[in-house]
């Protein structure tokens, strides 16, 4: 007798379970391995940090780099950061963004907490110090994998890594790389629509940057974060029927 004509083989009915989201994943490899395997979080925000923050990472690291590679105390080096722009000096005000990496809470002599925190960007990484008054005020947003932008100075001193000083933490918004131009006559004209736009705009809500350019003088206004749009939700087909097809008009 054959035993295999018999006998069925059972099928295997997989659950049908939704990839994990992207996030997680590249969490997860981080804990796992140290490293972002398959992508970056800040992938999605490229644009995001460059509109939102006023340098990168990697060139607050490279004025240390003057000090390190030329051997030059900080007096000479402040001369030659004076003469290369793409080098920050000490003291300077500064915008990063990026993602927390590591967070490590202190208590101060006077028992009050302070923070020291890694951000990453796309370029490299940076320690920033958090003392308590603002710590305080922003400690919510002080947590590993939170997505921010941080207001503060540049600390440079001979034979440590530069620092950031924080004066105040801000979420980094994901923004669209698309924008939306609307072309009117002039610079009245765009002031006008900026404050009549805004009670329409609200169904359509979204990431997308609006811009109004002024034609006469050849100027682009960009209107404020709660005036951005989806472009999913219809906003620019309510835009064109407002403007006129031909005035507005999608960069992607």
């Amino acid at each position: 007798m054959d035993l295999g004509k018999d006998l069925e083989i059972p099928e295997i009915q997989y659950p049908k379970i939704k990839e994990f989201d992207k996030k997680y994943m590249l969490a997860m490899e981080k804990e796992m391995t140290g490293l972002y395997l398959t992508g970056h979080p800040l992938d999605e925000y490229t644009a995001s940090l460059k509109n939102q923050t006023s340098i990168e990472i990697e060139t607050i690291m490279s004025a240390n780099k003057l000090l390190e590679e030329d051997n030059l105390t900080e007096e000479i080096a402040k001369e030659v950061v004076l003469k290369n722009t793409d080098v920050v000096e000490d003291g300077e005000r500064v915008i990063i963004g990026g993602i927390i990496t590591e967070v490590s809470r202190k208590v101060t002599r006077n028992n009050n907490i302070m923070a020291f925190i890694k951000l990453e960007d796309l370029t490299g990484t940076i320690e920033v110090i958090i003392f308590p008054n603002t710590l305080q005020k922003v400690s919510y947003m002080v947590d590993v994998d939170q997505l921010i932008v941080i207001k503060g100075k540049v600390s440079i001193r001979e034979d440590e890594a530069p620092k950031v000083i924080c004066e105040n933490i801000l979420p980094l918004e994901k923004i669209n790389s698309s924008k939306i131009y609307i072309k009117v006559e002039d610079s009245i004209k765009a002031k006008e629509i900026n404050w009549a736009l805004k009670p329409y705009l609200s169904p359509y809500r979204g990431d997308t940057p609006l811009y109004i350019f002024a034609a006469r003088e050849r100027q682009n206004y960009r209107l404020s974060r709660d005036m951005w749009v989806d472009t999913d939700k219809g906003a620019l087909e309510f835009l064109r029927e407002k403007f006129g097809e031909e005035n507005v008009k999608l960069v992607e």
